[in-house]
Parts: C-alpha cells; structure tokens; sequence
C-alpha cells in the first residue's frame, strides 16, 4: 500500500524509515538527497518510535492510536510499558527485545547508551 501525503506517495516503510527515522544516507531504506521527501525526514531520532511502531513481528509492542494533542505523553507511556514488559533485569544480566537489538543505533548505539537510554524510560 502507498499513501499519498501531500502529493508525495509514501510506503509505510518510507514514513517509518525515511521520515521517522531519517535513515541515513546509504541505508537501503534512505531517501536519495534529490528524494522531494527528503525534506519531511525528521531532524533528531524519537526513539520511543520503537515503542509505538508495529510491523507485525512478535517483538512488536501492540498497536494503539496516537493523539498528536497529547503525543509526547503517549509516546512516554508506550516507552514505560514496553520496559516494563520486555526488559528483564536478573542479576547481571539485562535481557532486551530484538527491537532494541535491531534499531540500537536510534538508542545511541553501543549497549552502555542503550542500557543509559532505557532507564531514562523505566519506573
């Protein structure tokens, strides 16, 4: 399926990968620089996008409807249950979802930043 977003046609793949994730340049799945959607890529990656965005793998948190009146909190919420769910800490070892394990990079990349990051979302 395509969506046609202000005269520009868009895969649920481009607006997760090339607008809300602003892949970068020489990702399979960026917007070439003469892409017209090049202008819609988001500035700073939101990771919490990774705990509202579901492509239907098992890992995926649960699809719910976002409210842009009230985003930030609801992106908030999804980052606070999907730690509380799927981050398990048993003595020294943390167990983490794939997601976190495919998009790393979007959570500062290596597995202290990650670790860094996810607290800042935990209760």
């Amino acid at each position: 399926a395509r969506y046609s977003i202000g005269g520009l046609d868009f895969s649920l793949d481009d607006i997760e990968h090339g607008v809300l994730r602003g892949s970068p340049e020489g990702d399979a799945r960026s917007f070439s620089p003469a892409d017209p959607r090049i202008r819609l890529k988001a500035g700073r990656v939101d990771p919490r996008l990774h705990f509202a965005l579901n492509c239907g793998a098992s890992s995926c948190p649960p699809i719910k409807i976002y409210d842009g009146g009230n985003l930030e909190e609801g992106l908030s919420l999804a980052a606070e249950a999907f730690c509380e769910s799927d981050v398990s800490v048993e003595a020294d070892t943390v167990t983490l979802s794939k997601i976190l394990l495919w998009y790393g990079c979007d959570f500062g990349g290596s597995e202290e930043e990650v670790l860094q990051r996810l607290l800042g979302f935990m209760r």
